[in-house]
């Protein structure tokens, strides 16, 4: 995989197993991609600031340690002019992203991603041979395309509703959430374990079908159950107002 798309996904928390070893091995391995890794890290700090006051206490604390820097000669510290230029490439990143209007869809990309395998998680330490264990094989190798197939079987032949959940993910992660929400909406009325989930992925489903209002009354719904990904759903409210 592409190094740039490796740190893009490491950065939104969106590895698969394999991405995940090559992402460890390059980190070990490669100085420039561990730095690479590093800036980016940073600067999805202040990308995050809550509000601009943080973001200013940021660069007051920048400025102060510079001020502590004792300057002996005519030439500026190296150090500090890439220290220099790095906070202004962050600046100048912060300005860009909360001065432009991010369409739903731009939103739900930085923001999803397929929620875990809870129900099996140890289901490949198995030598048996079933649905069931196909089913969340594929979708923990990311292949939802099987996943999404195999899951609504298993829903008819056995009513869990754990199925309807895990079907809605890998839907969603295949660009087709609008196939997602009913089985959401559905998914909603029972009460396994998962149904606390639901809220927030109706949200991310809603978003990627460009349906702004219901995805913000779904984020209302997760915050004012305090629900799965509160504090994600809060800022997201804030930041699509």
């Amino acid at each position: 995989m592409d190094r740039e798309e490796l740190i893009v996904k490491y950065v939104q928390g969106r590895l698969s197993k394999s991405e995940e070893r090559e992402f460890d091995q390059l980190l070990k391995t490669d100085p420039a991609f561990k730095k690479e890794v590093e800036f980016h890290k940073n600067l999805k700090i202040v990308t995050e600031a809550e509000d601009d006051d943080q973001f200013r206490q940021l660069l007051t604390e920048f400025e102060n340690e510079v001020s502590h820097e004792k300057i002996k000669t005519k030439n500026f510290p190296v150090k500090w002019l890439v220290a220099a230029s790095i906070a202004v490439l962050l600046v100048l990143s912060y300005l860009f992203i909360f001065n432009q209007n991010l369409t739903p869809q731009e939103v739900f990309t930085t923001s999803f991603e397929p929620y875990p395998n809870v129900v099996a998680p140890n289901i490949r330490s198995s030598a048996e041979d079933n649905p069931k264990k196909d089913a969340f094989e594929a979708y923990e190798i990311a292949d939802f395309e099987k996943a999404a197939q195999m899951f609504p079987m298993l829903y008819e032949e056995t009513g869990d509703s754990y199925y309807l959940f895990y079907t809605a993910n890998a839907l969603i992660e295949l660009n087709r959430g609008a196939e997602a929400i009913p089985l959401l909406q559905e998914h909603l009325k029972t009460n396994d374990r998962l149904s606390d989930k639901s809220h927030w992925y109706l949200a991310m489903a809603y978003l990627q079908t460009d349906d702004l209002e219901n995805a913000k009354i779904m984020l209302q719904k997760v915050v004012d159950g305090n629900e799965y990904d509160v504090e994600k759903a809060k800022e997201l409210l804030k930041s699509l107002k």
